[in-house]
């Protein structure tokens, strides 16, 4: 990393992710905007994580940036089960608004690269009726071969802010090949442009607190749910990180007695209402998908999640697998449903309070953190 110093960031699966608030990294690109710095910013999640993990050029590329921020709850989750949690979540499109605003503010430029056509001539509509004092350096589409046209135009404007929406891995390396046509901010924002403009609809605000966005665009574009297959991948990538830098056993009996013995209970009771909903699809064939779910429910227990948010996570992932079983039987599905949320809420809260010893340790204050290049 150029400016990210390591003592300020944390390490998940060998991607350094900055520890700070979100006001504490607006002001960071402010000033870095305001002084005409060079600065390149990744946004990225658990996809983006894996991502780089199966492409090394991709992962040297991005340890190249400026700042990797940690842009999706599945970071924060990873970070607090390393028990090196971080400030909190600062996601990509809330910077992009911010900025936007900030930029009207204070008269700053920006170019727009990437989404549809479409989205991108609606965008510039957008900017100039909100944002009007934002001078709009240019826009493109994403659909592009050559570059040179859009870098030519970049160079020649010079604009203070390049938001890059081609998602990864193209929004990335476009940007560490030709960032140099400009010194500003330039940072890659994937489907933002497609929300700023209404094409797509971000998940309300009571998703939004729960931390349940990627399940409500699961919900509205069942055909999301193959990518959803890297988050059980992840999390064992993640464990397996934990443990690699343990030096005591793991106690293994504690293992069977508790943990184990509450993922069979689990397990057997979900398949049966599995055979319940559909007797013709063998347990077998959905035994990744109950997988899923149970590791998803340890993982919340371990946040100490509401009661409520776990429920709505086991209801609503039950009905999008169903779904994509072959639809909904009759309203008794939803009735099996809602009483296997019950129950797997209940288990999921019988662990935390089985490890509440380990929840709640008192945990010392770190003051080193607390503030960045002020």
């Amino acid at each position: 990393m150029n400016n990210q110093s390591t003592a300020n960031t944390v390490d998940i699966l060998g991607i350094h992710f900055l520890n700070t608030t979100e006001k504490a990294f607006q002001n960071i690109l402010h000033k870095r905007i305001n002084d005409g710095t060079n600065t390149f910013v990744v946004t990225a999640n658990p996809e983006i994580v894996m991502y780089a993990k199966s492409d090394p050029s991709y992962e040297k590329l991005i340890q190249t940036a400026d700042y990797i921020i940690p842009d999706g709850i599945g970071i924060i989750i990873g970070a607090k089960m390393l028990k090196t949690p971080l400030h909190e979540r600062v996601t990509g499109y809330d910077l992009f608004v911010h900025l936007l605003e900030w930029g009207n503010a204070h008269q700053k430029s920006a170019y727009f690269v990437g989404a549809q056509p479409a989205v991108i001539r609606k965008l510039r509509k957008v900017v100039e009726k909100d944002y009007p004092f934002l001078t709009i350096a240019g826009t493109h589409d994403g659909y592009f071969g050559d570059d040179r046209n859009i870098v030519h135009d970049i160079n020649r404007t010079k604009p203070d802010m390049v938001f890059v929406a081609t998602g990864y891995p193209k929004q990335e390396e476009f940007i560490d090949k030709n960032r140099s046509a400009s010194d500003g901010l330039w940072i890659g924002i994937g489907g933002s442009f497609d929300v700023l403009t209404g094409t797509v609809k971000r998940a309300p605000k009571a998703w939004q607190r729960m931390h349940l966005e990627w399940l409500y665009r699961v919900v509205k574009e069942p055909s999301r749910i193959g990518r959803l297959m890297v988050l059980p991948k992840y999390l064992w990538q993640i464990i397996k990180q934990k443990f690699s830098k343990k030096t005591k056993v793991v106690n293994m009996k504690q293992i069977s007695a508790k943990n184990l013995t509450y993922f069979i209970i689990a397990l057997t009771m979900v398949g049966i209402v599995w055979n319940l909903i559909d007797h013709e699809q063998p347990i077998q064939d959905s035994q990744y998908g109950i997988l899923g779910i149970w590791a998803l429910g340890y993982v919340t227990s371990y946040l100490r999640l509401p009661r409520l948010s776990m429920y709505v996570i086991y209801f609503v992932l039950f009905m999008v697998i169903e779904r994509q079983i072959g639809g909904y039987r009759d309203w008794t599905s939803w009735i099996i449903f809602a009483v296997v949320a019950v129950f797997m809420t209940w288990v999921t809260d019988l662990i935390r309070t089985t490890y509440a010893s380990r929840y709640d340790k008192p945990k010392k204050k770190d003051h080193k953190n607390e503030t960045l290049n002020k």
